[in-house]
């Protein structure tokens, strides 16, 4: 039964209840190794890991689980993910932790899977009355199981133990294996430890372990030479330490401070370095941890740590260096990343070329100052131009989202349009459709639809200037920036418009509304400079036609003559036979011409759409093409290359650089060009008020003159492209609402599931307790 606690308004106690304890059902789930009845009953009851079996035990499960010979390693595990405390000591068991009952009990497995879960570096190194894990084995470990005694020494030196720790009394491991005549942990201490071992520092009633080892004859090997305090650096040690790939033993050098060594190097590489280079994620993990400098290199070796983890595909020490705030991203880690996303060896753990791919994409929707999107190589290939080439379509579409540009040309002048499919451009176009996803405000003549160019349009072009141009007047530098902002803006629309597969794409409410912005802005060089025809009407000169609405008799034929479209019966002679001639005629007309021509024309009906699409799609490759005639006048260098380098080469003060163009006048060309000073690379407009553009103000306010111009307050889209807008708008409010829907009934499935589980683990609990309640001779059935 239970009785209320003393002293408390609240809570049970337990007294003399018939049923088990929870503490003893965990202590014999633990001691059978049912893990999965331990993991649902410490979910149950969390705070029995702190419980202190006493006096028993006097101490809590997890120390129960390393001092048990019959528990697996596999439990102790469990236990240490659920959240037991591998710190926990006490003054009854001499302070000692997980660590040193694992090493006392000599119990390899037990003792590697402490080891792997300790928190912080030099944990193994942790003393309890002055003694390390390794001393604890030496002096306290089971003899009688050789093999399991030296696997457990090899793996404490192995991981970075101090073999060179005094304990209370002065005594080192080896001095103390040396006393007992432990040959095989000698052997192991001097064989597997970086840090030379110090035979010389501890004595024990006046000897030294030299002194034991060398009069015993323990060891077979030359001993280690005497030296002053091991005047080996701490730079060197680390670094033989990585050479050995030994993480353990980095990490617990010196009890894990190494501050003064984190960016040492040695000629050939750094510390980081070495680590992104051999795969060692922990040790990157502790340089970063100890403040190491990311963006460090070394005179015989330019990559950067970051573009070593790339190369080799290590996503997790990728992602420890990405996260730093001071990190440096070069512009190849991505083109890396492209070229070798789709040659994935499976087998090797923790290396994936697609998973770096992914957390840099991350970083960079959160930061898209982290790398230029559009940096170029040597090759001048941008990232798109290696994902149309090697990734998949996927990949294309997420670059393309930040702001890759489908107009970058490399050397060979290709654009990565050129390599794209139709399709996947056109679900790139729709994506160019934005609009706020959370208003409810479809309907009302305030909302906004945003077309985004910025894929259309080249990237701005890093000018290389040389020294002369670098000092040239201060002015000119300005006019030169100013001028370079300015790009030809239609080239990927131009290349679409003579492409066959890309042509129906012109018609996309992206590339109209563009052309429609374009067309506003240079349609007065088109009034100015286009040459006046006369117009051609289609008459003849000369002769009268036959009136041959005089009477109504005459009327009614030549009507009926006029309903077939073809004849005119005024070139027809019924002189002859007036009567006879015209009856025949009609006849003819009746039973031949007007049945047939009806009878094509209703064929035609359903081409008439076909050929007004044909006739708008022909007008917006002819509007396309006609502005990129214009744009490549206004931007197009007037003087030819062969000028400009042989007015270089007589005048070595002339102004210039890499790519330098001689352009129109300035104002000419900004009028040509729609970004950036016209719109920022966007164009919002409301499509419940007829298609109406909002256009920007920049800098300054409107002057009187710009707001009561029509022409400059009030442009509007044409209504097939609104019509569209609003078709592509609706189609992508479905599909979010279908995905939303479908998300909610995967969610509802695995609360369902998640009960499910729950119930199942409540009524296994209650069937065991009911089992240890009804002892050995009567079972219970359990599922």
């Amino acid at each position: 039964m239970y009785e209320p606690l003393t002293g408390r308004k609240e809570g049970l106690m337990r007294t003399n209840s018939i049923c088990p304890s929870p503490e003893s059902v965990l202590l014999e789930l633990v001691k059978k190794n049912e893990r999965e009845n331990i993991v649902r009953f410490i979910e149950a009851n969390p705070k029995l890991l702190d419980y202190v079996y006493s006096p028993e035990y006097n101490k809590p499960i997890l120390l129960i689980a390393c001092s048990e010979d019959d528990v697996e390693p596999a439990t102790v595990k469990t236990l240490i993910d659920l959240g037991a405390d591998l710190h926990y000591s006490s003054e009854i068991d001499e302070e000692w932790q997980a660590l040193h009952f694992a090493a006392c009990h000599t119990r390899s497995a037990i003792l590697r899977v402490i080891i792997e879960n300790l928190r912080n570096p030099g944990d193994i190194n942790a003393t309890a009355k002055g003694s390390n894990a390794l001393h604890v084995l030496i002096k306290h470990g089971r003899t009688d199981l050789t093999d399991e005694f030296g696997e457990c020494a090899k793996i404490l030196v192995q991981q970075g133990i101090n073999v060179n720790l005094g304990d209370s009394n002065g005594v080192s491991p080896i001095l103390w294996a040396a006393k007992r005549g432990y040959k095989d942990i000698i052997k192991t201490i001097l064989e597997n430890s970086v840090v030379p071992v110090d035979l010389d520092s501890h004595q024990s009633r006046r000897k030294t372990a030299r002194d034991i080892i060398t009069s015993e004859n323990l060891y077979d090997g030359p001993l280690p030479e005497k030296c002053d305090n091991n005047n080996e650096t701490d730079e060197n040690i680390l670094f033989r330490y990585l050479q050995c790939e030994n993480e353990s033993a980095f990490i617990n050098y010196k009890n894990g401070d190494i501050s003064g060594s984190v960016n040492a190097d040695n000629s050939h590489s750094t510390l980081l370095q070495t680590s992104c280079y051999k795969h060692l994620r922990r040790a990157v993990d502790h340089l970063m941890k100890s403040g190491a400098n990311p963006n460090l290199t070394t005179k015989n070796n330019r990559q950067l740590p970051i573009e070593l983890a790339a190369e080799c595909g290590c996503y997790e020490i990728f992602e420890t260096l990405l996260s730093h705030r001071d990190i440096r991203v070069p512009k190849s880690v991505l083109v890396t990343l492209l070229k070798y996303t789709d040659n994935e060896q499976f087998f090797n753990v923790g290396i994936s070329h697609a998973e770096c791919y992914k957390i840099l994409l991350k970083h960079l929707e959160r930061n898209e100052n982290l790398l230029d999107i559009n940096e170029v190589d040597d090759s001048q290939n941008s990232p798109l131009h290696y994902a149309v080439r090697y990734a998949d379509s996927e990949k294309v579409e997420e670059l393309l989202q930040l702001g890759a540009s489908l107009g970058c040309k490399n050397k060979f002048g290709v654009m990565p349009v050129q390599d794209i499919g139709a399709e996947l451009l056109e679900k790139h176009l729709n994506s160019c459709v934005e609009f706020d996803r959370n208003t409810k405000k479809y309907d009302k003549e305030d909302f906004q639809v945003t077309f985004n160019y910025r894929t259309l349009i080249p990237p701005l072009k890093k000018p290389h200037y040389n020294v002369a141009y670098d000092n040239s007047d201060p002015e000119t530098s300005i006019n030169h920036i100013v001028t370079r902002e300015l790009v030809a803006e239609t080239e990927v629309i131009s290349y679409m418009s003579r492409t066959p597969e890309f042509k129906y794409l012109l018609q996309h409410p992206v590339i109209v509304s563009f052309l429609f912005m374009k067309w506003h802005r240079i349609r007065c060089f088109y009034i100015l400079f286009t040459d006046g025809e006369p117009v051609s009407r289609n008459e003849t000169e000369g002769g009268e036609d036959e009136d041959f609405f005089t009477d109504p008799g005459r009327s009614v034929f030549k009507t009926i003559v006029m309903l077939t479209g073809e004849f005119d019966a005024g070139s027809l002679n019924f002189q002859h036979f007036p009567v006879t001639s015209k009856l025949i005629f009609s006849l003819f007309v009746f039973m031949i011409a007007i049945i047939l021509l009806n009878l094509l024309n209703g064929l035609a009906v359903s081409d008439t759409q076909m050929i007004k699409n044909n006739a708008e799609l022909v007008g917006h490759i002819s509007r396309a093409q006609h502005i990129q005639y214009v744009e490549s006048m206004a931007l197009g260098n007037i003087l030819p290359s062969t000028i400009i380098k042989a007015i270089n080469g007589l005048c070595c003060c002339f102004p210039q650089y890499a790519d330098h163009k001689f352009s129109m006048y300035k104002p000419l060309a900004k009028r040509v060009c729609l970004f950036p000073h016209y719109l920022d690379y966007k164009l919002t407009f409301y499509p419940n008020k007829y298609g109406e553009i909002c256009l920007p103000v920049k800098g300054k306010k409107r002057g009187l003159f710009a707001r009561n111009c029509y022409d400059c307050s009030h442009i509007y889209l044409d209504k097939e492209t609104v019509k569209r807008t609003t078709a592509i708008v609706q189609q992508r409010r479905e599909e979010e609402a279908k995905v939303k829907q479908e998300d909610n009934h995967v969610q509802k499935i695995d609360d369902i599931i998640q009960r499910l589980k729950e119930n199942a683990a409540s009524d296994r609990m209650e069937i065991f307790i009911l089992n240890k309640k009804a002892g050995p001779h009567i079972k219970i059935y359990q599922p």
